[in-house]
């Protein structure tokens, strides 16, 4: 039997690896569970289905399945953050809950929407926590982006 966790990070493996039909799949498998159980209230795999769910532009089940689920903690106002596309706000739920790492990647995604040149200096603020803590951790990936996306936004200094 796959647990939710399972489906959660292995729908957003796909979907990092383009394998989008895979990852809408999985996503469905996720969905028919029942809503009562479904909300997202554990760290281990809400903020991966909340970033599948808003990358393939699903995200408004996730706030249907939490209404279902009648819960709300800090990961699911976080999740719903995320599945809404807001990352600043998801990045600030996640910092307080101490989850590092989901903290640094919803900076490393509203670093990608504030890189506009009017909001270059609010990009800046988003990406370079988010390098830090990836450049600490040796995820070579998401460091690589954020430093794309800071020498964009103009930064000379990582």
């Amino acid at each position: 039997m796959t647990t939710r966790r399972g489906l959660a990070v292995h729908a957003r493996s796909l979907l990092a690896n383009g394998r989008l039909k895979e990852a809408h799949a999985r996503v469905d498998e996720l969905l028919a569970v029942d809503p009562g159980r479904l909300a997202p209230s554990n760290p281990d795999w809400c903020a991966s289905l909340a970033i599948v769910l808003h990358d393939v532009a699903r995200g408004g089940e996730l706030m249907v399945a939490v209404r279902k689920a009648h819960r709300a903690n800090p990961w699911v106002l976080a999740a719903q953050a995320i599945a809404k596309g807001e990352f600043t706000q998801a990045a600030a739920q996640y910092a307080a809950i101490g989850s590092r790492a989901d903290e640094a990647y919803a900076r490393l995604r509203a670093g990608e929407q504030l890189a506009l040149p009017s909001r270059e200096a609010e990009a800046i603020e988003q990406l370079k926590p988010a390098a830090d803590f990836f450049g600490r951790a040796g995820a070579l990936a998401y460091l690589s982006q954020a430093e794309d996306l800071l020498r964009r936004a103009g930064s000379k200094s990582l």
